[in-house]
């Protein structure tokens, strides 16, 4: 990796307060179907829905799947490939943002901005890395922003209150919205996420190896070639001098 192709992204969901954000290390190589991966893990989606991209110069990208097996009417049909659009470009600059939209239903809006630029020397981590973050990811099917703030608020009442106990019985007793665990989200990245600079380097360690395999090879080959001839050449020298030996010492025919 050469200087600054890391990128310190902060993606956090609009029209929530408190902030639900975080904030991760990328390489700049990557595309956006890559840094879809990444958001959903890093948030604490499923990937249940539809997703697109809207870029700072207003154009749109998706993943290409997602214009067939009937989703027409989302107007994902003029997008531009996820796949053909790198990092570098989507972020060429140090404060340059994208909207990332999840769910078209619900309409969970994320902005996502270019904190920094980081040395990939500077680093010990693997990547993609999240490093800082808050508060957990809103419930899938929970109704957009309006319907998470009602969550929050039933919650908060507790299920005495005959409107709230309507509104949680399908939430999970567990969901806490004060929530995040940063170590449990890098366990996601290193478990799903592996960047592609990693199995180029996996790959070319894979062919060195068999090189050095099919170099140790040869070398036995061409040693057994040498040994085996060694071995017949010092053969045919004792052959040879046992001949010569029994012609001289042979007695005489009377």
């Amino acid at each position: 990796m050469v200087a600054g192709n890391v990128l310190e992204l902060e993606v956090e969901l609009e029209w929530i307060e408190p902030r639900i954000w975080r904030r991760f290390r990328i390489p700049s190589e990557v595309s956006l179907g890559d840094l879809h991966v990444v958001l959903q893990l890093v948030m604490g989606w499923t990937d249940s829905h539809l997703h697109m991209f809207q870029l700072r110069d207003g154009r749109r990208a998706s993943d290409a799947g997602q214009r067939f097996g009937g989703f027409e009417g989302f107007g994902l049909e003029e997008d531009l490939d996820e796949d053909e659009i790198s990092l570098a470009e989507a972020f060429p600059r140090v404060r340059s943002k994208l909207l990332y939209e999840y769910d078209f239903g619900d309409g969970w809006r994320h902005v996502v901005r270019l904190v920094a630029r980081v040395d990939p020397a500077d680093l010990s981590d693997p990547l993609p890395h999240a490093v800082a973050g808050a508060r957990a990811c809103p419930l899938e099917d929970s109704g957009g922003p309006g319907g998470y703030e009602a969550i929050v608020q039933a919650l908060a009442d507790g299920p005495e209150d005959e409107w709230a106990e309507g509104l949680l019985e399908w939430v999970e007793d567990d969901y806490d919205p004060e929530e995040f665990s940063l170590h449990e989200v890098n366990k996601l990245l290193k478990r799903y996420c592996q960047p592609k600079t990693a199995k180029k380097k996996t790959a070319k360690k894979k062919t060195a190896k068999k090189k050095t395999a099919k170099k140790k090879m040869a070398k036995k080959k061409t040693a057994k070639k040498k040994t085996a001839k060694k071995k017949k050449t010092a053969k045919k020298k004792k052959t040879a001098k046992k001949k010569k030996a029994q012609w001289t010492w042979a007695p005489k025919s009377s």
